[in-house]
C-alpha cells in the first residue's frame, strides 16, 4: 500500500517601494509518494496566502530632501520587524526583500539598509530599474504573449517607470525612467527624462529594422494604480481596459478635487493624489506606441520577487 504525503513550504517576498511596502507569503505543496526508493515530488505554482500593503511613501522624503528621514526609517524598521514575526508564525523558510527607486536614489539608502538588516535580520537588496522590470514582467510575458505579435510592458511606481518591448515572445530593450507618480507630484522629473521616454516609445512603435513590423497589440500594464483604475472601470478579470475607457475615467478624476475622490469616485485614500498622474503616464505610453488597450494582470513586483524565490528554492 502506498501513502501519499504532502509537504507544505512557505515562501516570502518583500517589496520596499517609493509609494508603499508590500509583503507577500505563498505556499508550495509538494506531493510525495511513500514506500518507494525514489519519491515522486510534484511541485506546483505558489499559492498566495497573505498579502499586505502599507503606504509608507518613502519617495516623498527622497524626492524632496534626497534622503530617507529618520521617522520613515523608524516606521520601516517596525514594519520589517512585524514581517519577520509573521514569517516566524507562518513558518516561512525562505524569503527575499528588494528595495526600488526611493532607496536607489536616497543618499543614505545603503546606510539605512545596513541599519535595517542589523535591527531585523532581513537582508535588503537595492535593485536596479532593469532588475525590477525583469522581476515584474518575467512571469506575465510567458503566459500572455504569442508569436508574431509585439507588446509593450509598462510598470509605473512612485519613483520610476519600467518599460520593455516584447517581440515573438522575446523581451528586449528594457529601460527604466525616473518619472514615477510621486516624483511628478514633487516636480522632480527632469524634462530630459520625458524626452528619453518619448523617444523610447517612438522606437518601440516603429520597431528595429531587423524586427517584426507588426503593430503593438497591447500594453501589459502593472502597478497598483492601473489595478485601481481597472477596478473602478469595472473591468472583469481577463478582459482588457481600453484606452478610450481609461481616457474617459481620467477626465472624471481630473474634474474631481483630491479631497472628494474617495467619496465620489471610490478611489482608495492612499491613491487619491497619485492616480491622476498615473493615468496620464499610462495614456502617454499607449499613445506613444499606438496601442488601443491595456492588459492588467493581477501580479506585480512582489509576485516577481516571490517567483524568483520559488525558482531558487
Amino acid at each position: 500500500m502506498y501513502l501519499f504525503r504532502m509537504k507544505t513550504t512557505y515562501l516570502g517576498a518583500i517589496d520596499i517601494g517609493a509609494n508603499a511596502t508590500r509583503l507577500l507569503v505563498a505556499s508550495v505543496e509538494t506531493g510525495q509518494l511513500g514506500n518507494t526508493s525514489s519519491p515522486d515530488s510534484s511541485p506546483v505554482r505558489p499559492v498566495k496566502r497573505l498579502a499586505l500593503r502599507i503606504p509608507l511613501r518613502l519617495g516623498e522624503d527622497v524626492f524632496s530632501t534626497g534622503k530617507i528621514q529618520r521617522e520613515n526609517s523608524r516606521k520601516l524598521k517596525l514594519l520589517l520587524q512585524s514581517f519577520k514575526n509573521l514569517f516566524q508564525v507562518l513558518g516561512v523558510e525562505t524569503w527575499r526583500a528588494c528595495a526600488t527607486s526611493a532607496m536607489r536614489d536616497a543618499k543614505n539608502g545603503p546606510q539605512i539598509v545596513r541599519e535595517l538588516e542589523r535591527a531585523t535580520g532581513i537582508r535588503i537588496e537595492i535593485i536596479s530599474g532593469e532588475t525590477e522590470a525583469e522581476l515584474i514582467f518575467g512571469n506575465e510575458i510567458a503566459t500572455r504573449v504569442s508569436d508574431g505579435h509585439r507588446y509593450v510592458c509598462a510598470d509605473i511606481g512612485g519613483g520610476s517607470v519600467e518599460l520593455s518591448l516584447v517581440e515573438n515572445k522575446q523581451r528586449r530593450d528594457l529601460q527604466s525612467f525616473n518619472a514615477g507618480t510621486l516624483r511628478l507630484i514633487a516636480g522632480k522629473v527632469a524634462p530630459e527624462e520625458f524626452v528619453r521616454l518619448d523617444a523610447w516609445l517612438a522606437a518601440a512603435r516603429l520597431g528595429a529594422p531587423s524586427a517584426s513590423t507588426a503593430p503593438v497589440v497591447e500594453v501589459i500594464a502593472t502597478g497598483g494604480n492601473i489595478g485601481e483604475l481597472s477596478r473602478l472601470a469595472r473591468i472583469k478579470d481577463g478582459a482588457n481596459l481600453s484606452v478610450a475607457k481609461l481616457r474617459a475615467f481620467r477626465a472624471k478624476i481630473a474634474a474631481t478635487p483630491v479631497s472628494r475622490r474617495v467619496v465620489e469616485l471610490g478611489i482608495s485614500p492612499e491613491r487619491a493624489d497619485v492616480i491622476l498622474p498615473a493615468a496620464d503616464l499610462y495614456l502617454r505610453i499607449a499613445r506613444g506606441v499606438g496601442a488601443k488597450s491595456f492588459y492588467v494582470p493581477s501580479s506585480g513586483l512582489a509576485d516577481g520577487i516571490l517567483y524568483s524565490v520559488f525558482a531558487q528554492h
